[in-house]
């Protein structure tokens, strides 16, 4: 555990040398959060309405900041091939499982971390707007979507990643899947809040599938093959 955390800490360090990296992790939650406080605050909205648009904006930021986390997982893994250093990890000391799970480690905080913080300020400015629009439940159920939004993407990504050739392509091929799953977070997200066996059901199966691409990108990663 020590190893994958060092290796994790080593990660955030050489993300941290590129600035470029935050300016969407910044951008996006803000131009969100403008647009949303512009219109609930200027077009007269009912309490339902506002609760709605809510729901509906503070889980675009969840999976819009989470899809972030694309850029660096295509420079983590595929990356590696384009300079051909993947062989070289493959042999080295820590483990193939370890060194996996610090990469791995290593990119997911940013978009939980981003995610939270924009979807904190929406849900402030929804309950500004509204006083007790939303309960502890639904919060949690917002919140919770992000860190497992984020392994979903993450995990998606560097499946790909292994599977391609280029930083280039695994990302575009990784945008395809994010698309695919922002658009069904939009038919789903009223339905999500409910009821909480809907958020343990989502949560469920989205953490399901993130562990199962997990396996195989671990299995892929030790045979180093794409």
């Amino acid at each position: 555990m020590k190893m994958i955390l060092f290796l994790a800490r080593h990660e955030l360090r050489l993300v941290l040398k590129e600035p470029q990296f935050f300016i969407p992790y910044l951008l996006v939650p803000l131009i969100t959060i403008g647009i949303y406080g512009f219109f609930i605050f200027s077009s007269g909205t009912t309490e339902m309405e506002s609760l709605y648009i809510s729901r509906l904006t503070v889980v675009l930021v969840g999976v819009l900041v989470a899809s972030m986390s694309l850029a660096l997982c295509a420079d983590s893994f595929a990356g590696e091939k384009e300079r051909n250093t993947l062989e070289t990890l493959l042999c080295a000391p820590p483990g193939l499982r370890s060194l996996f799970l610090g990469k791995l480690l290593g990119v997911m905080p940013f978009p939980i971390l981003a995610g939270w913080v924009g979807q904190i300020v929406l849900l402030v400015l929804a309950n500004v707007h509204s006083p007790g629009i939303w309960d502890g439940g639904e919060i949690f159920s917002a919140l919770a979507l992000t860190p497992v939004t984020a392994l979903f993407i993450t995990a998606i990504s560097i499946y790909i990643s292994l599977r391609t050739s280029s930083v280039r392509s695994a990302a575009q091929l990784s945008g395809i899947f994010v698309l695919g799953y922002l658009f069904s977070a939009q038919f789903i997200f009223n339905w999500y809040f409910t009821s909480f066996v809907h958020v343990c059901g989502v949560l469920g199966v989205v953490l399901l599938v993130s562990f199962f691409l997990i396996l195989l990108n671990i299995n892929t990663f030790k045979k180093g093959i794409s």
